[in-house]
């Protein structure tokens, strides 16, 4: 009976200190989901000034990645499949390195990324956390076409999963 006290006591302590590290962290599981994506600008792997605007009227999935991210490294292929799957039906794969462009440019050219990729540490992880990612990696937010966000994921993608977000919202205008 102790012992089973005992487990339990200690099962709510663990539950209770993460709900007190996810509040101290800010984290938010919903995410900003329903706003207005945040604005900004920052350079692609050239260096030069993108601004998300020039996204507008697309499905846009941004991505938040880092090259020494294991599970952001693992998604790199399905993105790029997405992106070359579903790019006449309006979806735009945007991904945002937090990382410097030297090792995001070589290893964007390996992978044969297809899609743009701004790349800013500080910049990035600044736009994360306006998106609702607290800074995990990877994370994801699906953009509909007016600009709203639709959905938040942080973790690696998976295809069924990625499918289901995209696929029913292709034909929407």
């Amino acid at each position: 009976m102790k012992f089973r006290l005992t487990l339990a006591l200690l099962g709510l302590a663990g539950i209770a200190g993460g709900v007190m590290t996810a509040l101290w962290l800010g984290a938010s599981p919903a995410g900003p989901v329903d706003s207005r994506r945040p604005a900004f600008t920052l350079p692609d792997m050239a260096g030069q000034p993108r601004s998300i605007d020039e996204w507008d009227g697309k499905l846009l999935l941004v991505n938040f990645w880092a090259t020494w991210c294991k599970p952001c490294r693992e998604e790199i292929p399905l993105l790029v499949e997405f992106q070359d799957r579903y790019a006449e039906r309006g979806l735009q794969v945007l991904g945002l390195a937090l990382d410097d462009p030297a090792p995001v440019r070589a290893y964007a050219a390996e992978m044969g990324i297809n899609y743009p990729v701004l790349v800013d540490a500080m910049g990035v992880a600044k736009v994360q956390d306006a998106y609702g990612g607290n800074s995990l990696l990877p994370f994801s937010a699906l953009v509909g076409r007016d600009g709203r966000i639709l959905a938040t994921h942080s973790g690696e993608l998976k295809a069924v999963d990625l499918r289901a977000w995209i696929e029913p919202r292709l034909d929407e205008r």
